[in-house]
């Protein structure tokens, strides 16, 4: 296929910038500290398939302080291998593509100019290409801002284009109004605080996941969180500053110094490895030329970042999208700094009213609704709270650094979950409403008879709709979908007669495999649970089976099945041989019941249909020299003579379990 200046070549898909519902009509998402960011299409070169992707324009090499940077050699070496370790986490973004030549592919961006005001020209002398899942939805600051508390909106400006118009462009009516309800609308608080906790928690997920890969984010803000148009499922984005963390649990920094009391672009990563405004203390480069760096320096080390700045990036985000409202209205230049394109970056606001103790460290919620609750400001002082003398081992700080056995992020996450469940609830309004509530008490009872005869008559119609809505989410299934899937399949079995339920199962079962080349760890956990909707034993038996010889983790699946109450009630008449062989794998991973272990080793010896899992029981009891004494011993004891030598015994045993593993 010819080059062209609108498209990109890649080994097996073309890519070109989906213009089409983009706000300024070339399709043009955001910029960053090192790429432009574009809405793209991904097409098979026969042009039948089309998808819809992200085309992330990034430099190959940039001045960082003193150093220059080779972004493409960086991204090679340490974001690929880093991209692949988060591939299982279906709430990371995922790269499909990275084009090193963009041959004569070029493309004029007017939305980030430079000191000269001449806009950036994108080619391949200078930038490459990294293809990228496209997340329908918002990024978590649009959601906040623009989605629910509708403080923007669109302006034709002529041409098919269109601008974002905020709230201080609104007619004084109109802003008015909009205020008003913000102080009268209790529901829509609480409402709005409900979602944000629920983000809270779903990021604290995220992030424990990529802290267990030995990485750390160090670019936490609202615009690198994606909130999905469907499902509100959390997706972070933009792992360009993310790093592998060091035996001592920290990361050094890249940046020298800085003269702060130069004019210099903050986005531009000359200021913070992060984003100012969200990055921790510890992220900031070293002051020179006798500019003053903006905070006291006790408690931390310049440059060395942990988890901890995570935690704190994670509070200064949810800070600010808890007084978004707030700070949108009471601060026009707040609202240019995150909406007008042409500032947008500048943190302007950031640089003038938070860069000092006061205001970036222990942050309050002193400006927003009184409805919010106070355990919520808490959690968000704890994260954002002034660095102090071994900050990293303090309890004032989120950490767990005294109990490995828990995740970095769980003390976090029982505080967000404690919130959750302490928060006032929406129909927690005025008393009038209350008295209504017993008035419509008398009419639902009249209601009940009506549903009943309806719910008898239409009994399927829930099966017909659930069927629908798994039609729909597998149809446009991509990462970041699990959970609604899994929870629209359940949904679907409530719903269905038994033999339903059976086609339900078969059919979730032949998708996980097909789309992920495998079945993986939380598709199993997700397959056992829905045995527990089903009343067939045999059916479930048989899937049993089916499932321990079709898939490559079988001693995974075994580990799901020994756990599983439901399946742990059918008694052993009933199971079949990959149900035992499947329990005795779990007993045998777990030093239990060894003896028994063994001789369904023995038992299933000559039983090639199930060898794989046999081979798995015989190398998990030979790991262990006290299983094979233990196993000697048991084997002596049933004989009848019981003369024989222990460690003759022994020998025995082992020589046959590793036989049995070849």
């Amino acid at each position: 296929m010819a080059e062209s200046k609108d498209i990109i070549i890649g080994s097996e898909w073309i890519y070109e910038i989906d213009t089409k519902g983009s706000l300024w009509g070339d399709g043009y998402i955001a910029s960053g500290t090192e790429s432009f960011v574009y809405k793209g299409i991904k097409k098979s070169k026969n042009g039948e398939i089309k998808i819809s992707c992200v085309l992330k324009f990034k430099y190959k090499t940039m001045r960082m302080g003193d150093n220059i940077v080779n972004l493409l050699e960086r991204f090679q070496k340490k974001d690929l291998k880093m991209f692949n370790e988060l591939q299982k986490c279906r709430s990371i973004a995922r790269i499909y593509d990275v084009i090193e030549d963009l041959g004569k592919f070029t493309v004029t961006d007017p939305h980030d100019l430079d000191e000269k005001g001449m806009p950036t020209v994108i080619t391949e002398e200078s930038f490459f290409c990294v293809v990228e899942e496209f997340v329908d939805g918002w990024t978590l600051e649009e959601y906040c801002r623009d989605e629910f508390w509708k403080l923007t909106d669109e302006k034709e400006i002529g041409n098919g284009h269109k601008r974002k118009r905020s709230f201080h462009e609104f007619e004084k009516e109109r802003q008015e109004n909009i205020i008003k309800s913000y102080h009268q609308d209790y529901d829509q608080v609480i409402r709005y605080q409900s979602e944000m906790l629920e983000f809270m928690v779903k990021l604290c997920d995220i992030l424990d996941y990529t802290y267990k890969k030995g990485i750390i984010h160090l670019d936490l803000k609202p615009e690198n969180i994606m909130i999905t148009r469907y499902g509100k499922e959390v997706v972070l984005i933009d792992f360009g500053r993310a790093a592998y963390i060091n035996q001592d649990g920290t990361v050094n920094s890249p940046l020298k110094t800085v003269n702060y009391n130069e004019n210099e672009f903050i986005d531009k990563g000359m200021f913070e490895y992060g984003t100012l405004g969200y990055a921790a203390p510890e992220c900031y480069a070293e002051s020179v030329q006798e500019s003053t760096f903006p905070f006291s320096q006790e408690g931390f080390k310049k440059g060395e970042m942990s988890v901890e700045s995570d935690v704190f990036s994670f509070g200064a985000t949810f800070w600010e999208c808890f007084s978004m409202f707030e700070l949108y209205t009471k601060s026009q230049e707040f609202a240019v700094d995150k909406n007008d394109i042409n500032k947008h970056g500048s943190y302007d606001f950031y640089k003038n009213h938070l860069l000092n103790d006061e205001a970036y460290f222990d942050r309050d919620l002193s400006i927003t609704s009184k409805y919010y609750h106070k355990l919520i400001e808490d959690i968000i002082k704890k994260c954002t709270h002034k660095r102090t003398q071994d900050y990293r081992k303090s309890d004032e700080f989120y950490h767990q650094y005294n109990n490995n056995d828990k995740s970095k992020y769980q003390a976090l996450k029982e505080d967000i979950e404690i919130a959750k469940e302490s928060a006032p609830g929406i129909v927690k309004t005025e008393d009038i409403k209350v008295r209504n509530a017993f008035t419509a008490v008398g009419l639902l009872g009249g209601l009940v008879i009506i549903v009943i005869l309806i719910w008898m008559t239409f009994g399927s119609a829930g099966s017909y709709f659930s069927n629908k809505k798994m039609d729909a989410i597998m149809n446009d299934y991509r990462d970041g979908k699990f959970e609604s899937l899994c929870n629209a399949t359940i949904e679907h079995m409530n719903a269905s007669s038994e033999s339903e339920k059976h086609i339900t199962y078969n059919r979730i079962y032949d998708f996980f495999r097909q789309w992920g080349n495998g079945l993986e760890e939380d598709e199993i956990t997700e397959l056992i649970k829905l045995f527990g909707y089903m009343d067939d034993v045999d059916f479930i038996e048989d899937s049993i089976d089916h499932m321990l010889l079709d898939v490559d983790k079988a001693d995974d699946c075994a580990q799901k099945i020994s756990v599983n109450e439901r399946l742990l009630e059918i008694g052993s008449e009933k199971q079949k041989d990959g149900h035992k062989l499947a329990i005795h794998l779990a007993n045998a991973k777990n030093h239990r019941e060894i003896d028994k272990c063994y001789q369904a080793v023995v038992e299933y010896e000559k039983n090639t249909k199930f060898s794989v899992i046999t081979r798995k029981i015989a190398s998990e009891l030979c790991s262990n020299d006290d299983n094979i004494t233990l196993i000697a011993q048991k084997e002596i004891d049933k004989s009848e003579e019981n003369k024989s030598d222990l460690t003759e015994k022994k020998h025995e045993v082992k020589d046959f379990l590793m036989k049995m593993q070849r």
